[in-house]
């Protein structure tokens, strides 16, 4: 997994974080101080994870001590949660 890919990840997670959570903040780890109490618990850590793993692939040593499996792992815990509502569950839901 490249320095890209991983930055792409946090990027998509800090825009759903946005979307759904209307966070605002630069990075994923700013939403997540600003917003992280909103989530899940195991969510929160998925996505501290995520970020902690972003910071860390911008130094060349330290992307070689990166779980790719795990911070792979987080970032579909994230996405699972985090993915919008489509409309006929929005309206399913109003209408119980």
């Amino acid at each position: 997994m490249s320095v890209a890919s991983l930055q792409q990840m946090a990027g998509r997670v800090a825009e759903l974080f946005e979307a759904r959570l209307n966070v605002g903040g630069k990075t994923l780890s700013d939403k997540l101080r600003g917003g992280g109490r909103r989530l899940p618990r195991n969510v929160r850590r998925e996505a501290a994870y995520l970020a902690e793993a972003a910071e860390q692939a911008k130094v060349p040593k330290l992307l070689v001590q990166i779980d790719h499996v795990r911070t792979a792992d987080a970032y579909d815990a994230c996405l699972r949660y985090l993915k919008p509502i489509g409309v006929g569950e929005r309206r399913r839901t109003l209408a119980m």
